[in-house]
């Protein structure tokens, strides 16, 4: 269990409020399930990432960019993950829910700046990271059929296709991997 202090609880409160009226400001719209508070889920998200950077040791650097206040856009190419690990960029996913899924907007599948996803369970401060899956491995998980569209323009990947974080830096040819299977989800999509 990976538990934040009361001071990194706070912050994260106060970054997930300022985050969520950012957002609002730039015009992004509202990204939630009915009976969620969005403000919440803002919270949990910045709670979320900063016990994933609690958890590797993340260098000063990412814990700026987790504290920075500022819409990015995949579709523009502005997304470039939450928190750069062992030479990936991780895009963190936070739910309060045991049985819960990374979910992947479609926004986010035609882009090259990320690399994987990374789910953490839990909530209030208290966190279990879950796992992760590369983006290659979900983008060639949707045109295989693995991962279906549930819910908002969004895919769920269920934990069972979780791998362990990766001990190793990222090998060469990764990068590759994973434009090419861009390219092989927009000729599935052309069809």
């Amino acid at each position: 269990m990976i538990k934040l202090s009361k001071t990194l609880f706070d912050e994260a409160k106060t970054l997930g409020t300022a985050r969520h009226d950012s957002n609002r400001a730039a015009g992004v719209p509202l990204d939630f399930n009915g009976d969620n508070d969005p403000y919440e889920m803002d919270i949990e998200g910045v709670a979320g990432e900063m016990a994933f950077a609690q958890h590797v040791n993340a260098d000063d650097s990412e814990w700026e960019k987790i504290r920075t206040i500022k819409p990015t856009s995949a579709l523009k190419g502005e997304d470039f993950g939450d928190c750069d690990w062992n030479g990936y960029a991780w895009d963190i996913k936070t739910t309060p829910y045991n049985s819960g899924h990374v979910l992947v907007m479609t926004s986010k599948l035609m882009s090259d700046k990320i690399d994987g996803y990374v789910l953490m369970v839990g909530s209030n401060g208290e966190y279990e990271c879950r796992g992760c899956i590369s983006h290659g491995r979900v983008l060639k998980g949707i045109r295989e059929g693995r991962y279906r569209m549930k819910s908002r323009n969004t895919y769920w990947v269920m934990q069972a296709d979780l791998m362990p974080l990766p001990s190793k830096p990222k090998p060469a040819g990764f990068d590759d991997y994973t434009k090419d299977q861009i390219a092989k989800l927009r000729k599935h999509y052309d069809r």
